[in-house]
């Protein structure tokens, strides 16, 4: 592919870079922790888990599914309000169909029950992602342990991009001296509400590194048809619709602007970069896969670190196994690095280190 190779790294993330670094030893929650909470959460509001269609140890994948099928229901029913009306004018409807009160009470009355069923689900969200509950100190020296390996400093141009909701990663790399950029302007103070900016984000480096966040962050809402950063560990509506892709095995990226913008830069950035690091990342995203193996033009400049804990149970070896198959169907030759990130300040440093002796002569 043309054009400078003047990106010395793409930190590309998911939940299992944030899993280990919750505070007092306490693990964060994956898509299948998150599914359960959510499902206690729904247990205390009659029909809600039935319309979600949510089960107590659901699958991640299922869990995906379900909630994207209800959220595109939910868009669906809401969009039928006029149809609604013009239907009373269809021949062979039941009289006592056709009552137009009737039908705007019955979709004012379910509209409110969905808009329901959606706050809880943003509630859970903020509880699970946004209340601040992870180790700042453990996340810093997790972050620089690997970024010290991989030999990138502040100077350096580097670009991260996270699928997290959660803003451990900015967090850590801020606490080791790195100026990040994810959107809030610089200059915005404690408890401000200020506009996002998503736009131009590469052309920040190297005074600021960029942290693309791909699936929205919390904080991020739309009102008024702008969107704002507010620095809150809890939702409320007052602040507008948060901005995040909720899991949806079907989702659109190009649908919203912000999203858009952040997964435009992501390739440019892959286009551009020395190499490439995946970490923590179950590689459950066809999107994100796709997009890497189309930007990328050798897969040496590559690696993927794969779930190996001390103790290999069921699921740490099926977590192992599925990434193993994609990056050998979809992303060639890259390197596979077996690591726990979080909780050994050196996992993987040793394979690391070998990855960047065998790729330097090549890229430097």
């Amino acid at each position: 592919m043309a054009g400078p190779r003047d990106i010395e790294l793409v930190l590309i993330t998911g939940a299992g870079a944030s899993r280990n670094l919750g505070a007092g030893g306490t693990r964060l929650p994956l898509m299948g922790d998150w599914s359960n909470s959510l499902f206690t959460l729904m247990l205390n509001h009659v029909g809600f888990i039935e319309v979600l269609g949510l089960e107590q140890n659901l699958a991640p994948e299922e869990f995906e599914s379900r909630l994207g099928r209800f959220l595109h229901e939910v868009q669906a029913f809401k969009a039928i309000g006029r149809l609604a009306e013009i239907s009373v004018k269809f021949p062979h409807i039941p009289e006592q169909a056709k009552s137009l009160n009737l039908l705007k009470d019955w979709h004012q009355q379910t509209n409110h029950q969905l808009d329901q069923i959606t706050d809880v689900l943003n509630d859970s969200l903020y509880d699970s992602f946004a209340n601040g509950a992870y180790d700042v100190a453990a996340a810093n020296r997790a972050y620089a342990g690997l970024l010290n390996v991989l030999g990138i400093t502040p100077q350096h141009h580097m670009v991260c991009a996270t699928t997290n909701y959660d803003p451990i990663l900015e967090v850590a790399l801020r606490e080791s001296g790195w100026r990040t950029y994810w959107g809030e302007p610089p200059s915005a103070g404690v408890g401000s509400d200020s506009k996002l900016d998503v736009s131009g984000m590469l052309d920040t480096m190297p005074g600021f590194t960029p942290v693309l966040h791909l699936h929205g962050r919390v904080g991020w809402y739309r009102r008024d048809g702008d969107v704002y950063c507010a620095r809150t560990s809890k939702h409320s509506k007052e602040y507008g619709v948060p901005v995040v892709m909720y899991p949806d095995l079907k989702k659109s990226y190009e649908d919203d602007p912000v999203i858009a913008t952040m997964w435009s830069q992501f390739e440019q950035a892959l286009q551009r970069a020395k190499r490439v690091f995946v970490l923590g990342h179950s590689l459950h995203d066809p999107k994100l896969v796709a997009t890497i193996a189309t930007s990328l033009d050798d897969f040496e400049r590559l690696a993927v670190s794969t779930y190996a804990p001390p103790e290999q149970t069921a699921v740490a070896r099926e977590a192992a196994s599925y990434v193993e198959k994609v990056v050998s169907e979809q992303l060639g030759n890259a390197r596979r690095i077996p690591m726990v990130f979080g909780t050994d300040p050196q996992a993987g440093h040793e394979m690391i280190s070998a990855w960047l002796g065998q790729t330097r002569p090549k890229f430097g």
